[in-house]
């Protein structure tokens, strides 16, 4: 049986939701599960096939696999265009002035740390959000991830993952999101974008791919 999870993501949504003394929605199901049990590998892989009708019809919601290599899949307007709003949480710690570490383009602009074991960075240009990398070490968490096959489309360092487009259908904003999962560490990124007027978005999914790389690097050092 998998349980709906609760993401980093939409725990920080949910948040800056509660902060505005509005009622969040229901986070959109992510590509995979999460369930309590930490004895085996931290890491599964199942088809499609093996999950509830229910969670099988959750994933396909809204969802199309675009031949460029993400799933294109429509939100609601509340999950979009939030990053800068992480800045008014109470447990936003900003990098102090000429402490700022720079990846690629992406300036750190502060921290949140949700836990011990699971923190997220701000990065942005100019001091305005635009990026979001939180790292989980779920095994130590006593959490175990079951990955659908079908729903990986790219690799970063070698651990497969799932990366998405996500728009709401009546605003130009939209967001990418990368999540990927290791035998104990997840990176989930998200990356604010905006549609052109081809109604495609302006970054490719190689520059996708390159920044979540570099994000991905990054992590790796503050440990």
């Amino acid at each position: 049986m998998f349980a709906r999870p609760t993401v980093p993501g939409a725990l920080l949504l949910l948040s800056l939701s509660a902060a505005q003394a509005q009622t969040a929605p229901d986070p959109p199901p992510p590509p995979m599960s999460i369930s309590g049990d930490s004895s085996g590998p931290g890491r599964k892989q199942a088809p499609l096939a093996s999950m509830t009708t229910q969670w099988q019809r959750e994933l396909r919601k809204d969802a199309r696999v675009d031949k460029r290599g993400f799933r294109a899949v429509v939100v609601p307007a509340a999950f979009i265009g939030q990053l800068d709003a992480v800045k008014t949480l109470p447990a936003f710690v900003p990098v102090r002035f000429g402490g700022a570490a720079r990846v690629g383009e992406l300036d750190l602009l502060g921290s949140v740390e949700e836990s011990k074991r699971r923190k997220n960075y701000l990065f942005g240009r100019q001091g305005r959000a635009g990026a979001m990398l939180t790292v989980w070490r779920y095994k130590e968490d006593g959490a175990s991830y079951t990955v659908v096959s079908e729903l990986l489309n790219q690799t970063v360092d070698g651990t497969p993952a799932t990366l998405s487009l996500a728009t709401t259908g009546d605003s130009r904003q939209c967001q990418w999101k990368l999540l990927a999962v290791g035998d104990a560490v997840s990176h989930e990124i998200v990356i604010a974008d905006a549609l052109n007027d081809k109604n495609e978005a302006g970054m490719t999914v190689a520059q996708v791919m390159a920044t979540a790389k570099a994000l991905v690097g990054f992590a790796a050092k503050q440990r």
